[in-house]
């Protein structure tokens, strides 16, 4: 790995994060299970979590994510299907503000690694051997 940042592009941090899949070899998985994350890519030995608290920005993607969602389903189901806000209405809504986020997690914490590393490029201690 060289000493210089590794400029990635936004296609390929955005293709890395629909796939759950490194974004830097777009290879190694990130998550071993629905919820924990591996804390090396089993492939390059990129380190997925730069710092403590590394990933508390992807709770704000995730919660603004759910907010856009839950807004355009409200509109579509009381204006476009004229059900007004009736009881199924609510019902939905909650049942969508409930699940999402859960289905949503993982993406979300891919979303912010991409962003993160748009914008700081990973260097060569970003694949050390920390985690292994």
């Amino acid at each position: 790995m060289p000493d210089h940042p590794l400029k990635l592009s936004a296609g390929h941090l955005l293709r890395g994060a629909v796939r759950l899949r490194c974004p830097v070899c777009l290879e190694g998985r990130v998550f071993r299970d629905l919820y924990n994350a591996r804390r090396n890519c089993e492939r390059c030995g990129f380190f997925f979590s730069r710092e403590s608290g590394y990933f508390l920005g992807s709770v704000y993607l995730g919660y603004g994510a759910t907010l856009a969602l839950a807004l355009v389903l409200w509109f579509l189901l009381s204006r476009v299907f004229g059900m007004g806000w009736d009881l199924r209405v609510l019902i939905v809504l909650l049942a969508f503000v409930l699940v999402f986020p859960i289905w949503f997690f993982r993406y979300a914490r891919m979303l912010w690694m991409a962003l993160d590393l748009y914008l700081n490029p990973p260097v060569s201690e970003d694949f050390d051997a920390r985690g292994r």
